[in-house]
């Protein structure tokens, strides 16, 4: 079996591959979820041999999808960052709110009439139905998760 330190690596870069992250942000993201306890933006540069400022901004990016969270643990003077308990429904539901945008926005410019020509109506017509079904799907997904996540740990 791979070390920890090769699996969080190798996870870093499937993550990012998939969720089109720069792959710094998967390698944050993948040392977070391997790490047993809290750590600092210190922490994370010296573990990953990355700047202040890549890692500052990749913890901005994790913050927005919502895999990981910030925290302030008594006694320790930085903010401190650790794998969100509900890492993967936050993801799931961020990419939710990115897709409702897209089916809106198309929908808005075939509702004014910015598109014209027939053939764009009609893409954009396709683009608002792909992304209604996309987000039903994946909220659907999500809802199932959360539940069956939730129930196993009770």
């Amino acid at each position: 079996m791979a070390s920890s330190d090769e699996f969080a690596e190798r996870l870093g870069a499937s993550l990012a591959a998939f969720l089109l992250w720069p792959p710094m942000a998967g390698r944050v993201a993948a040392t977070l979820m391997s790490s047993p306890t809290p750590l600092t933006l210190a922490d994370l540069q010296e573990r990953l041999g990355a700047s202040g400022g890549s890692i500052s901004e990749m913890t901005r990016l994790l913050l927005t999808t919502g895999v990981i969270q910030r925290i302030k643990t008594p006694g320790v003077r930085r903010a401190q960052f650790q794998w969100a308990p509900d890492a993967w429904v936050n993801c799931a539901n961020h990419t939710v709110r990115q897709m409702s945008q897209l089916k809106e926005l198309a929908g808005q410019a075939r509702q004014q009439g910015g598109a014209s020509e027939e053939h764009f109506q009609q893409r954009l017509s396709e683009m608002e139905h792909y992304y209604q079904l996309m987000v039903d799907g994946v909220a659907q997904l999500a809802k199932e998760y959360e539940q069956a996540f939730h129930s196993g740990r009770e």
